[in-house]
């Protein structure tokens, strides 16, 4: 049994295999391989890998070192914010948010208005703070080692009349 840890690849199943050796020539004796502590082998975690068995009756397995730890490590994914600046119509609101790897989809986005509250659909003029969480433990953000709440963007709904908006100065 290989010892090692693995990256976990969108939620695949790690497949792990083990090799009889010292065989007599000709022989041929596979190694039934079982999670035997822990976590499964599909999520993120620690967990134990034990063979279990031999399909060739002419041999036993060692008395020791027929178990190994394994560790599974959560996915890196990146979120990127697009169409943050917005032209105000009285309509709500929102940003693009898009993720690497591509098909990645577990995550929640909110706003925040200048004083810290969360507003559900972002419609006023003004500048909104954009968070994201990652709703799946097998995933974290790249430069993290979790997938908790974070600021990702600002996005800007500018007032109409022509004017651009920067908060905090007024457009005339």
């Amino acid at each position: 049994i290989p010892d090692g840890n693995f990256v976990l690849q969108g939620g695949d199943r790690i497949g792990l295999t083990a090799t009889a050796t010292e065989l007599a020539d000709g022989d041929v004796c596979g190694v039934n391989v079982a999670v035997s502590t822990g976590k499964d082998n599909v999520n993120a975690g620690t967990f134990t890998f034990t063979a279990a068995g031999l399909t060739n009756p002419n041999y036993e397995l060692p008395a020791s070192a027929t178990s190994l730890p394994f560790t599974i490590t959560p996915k890196p994914v990146s979120l990127t914010v697009s169409n943050d600046r917005q032209r105000y119509d009285g309509r709500e609101k929102f940003v693009t948010v898009t993720a690497s790897p591509s098909d990645f989809n577990e995550f929640t986005v909110i706003y925040k208005n200048s004083g810290g509250e969360t507003v559900a659909s972002p419609t006023d003029a003004g500048s909104y703070d954009v968070y994201a969480s990652l709703t799946s433990l097998n995933y974290r953000f790249a430069d993290s080692a979790d997938g908790a709440a974070r600021k990702i963007g600002t996005m800007s709904i500018y007032r109409a009349g022509g004017g651009s908006y920067t908060p905090g100065h007024t457009v005339t």
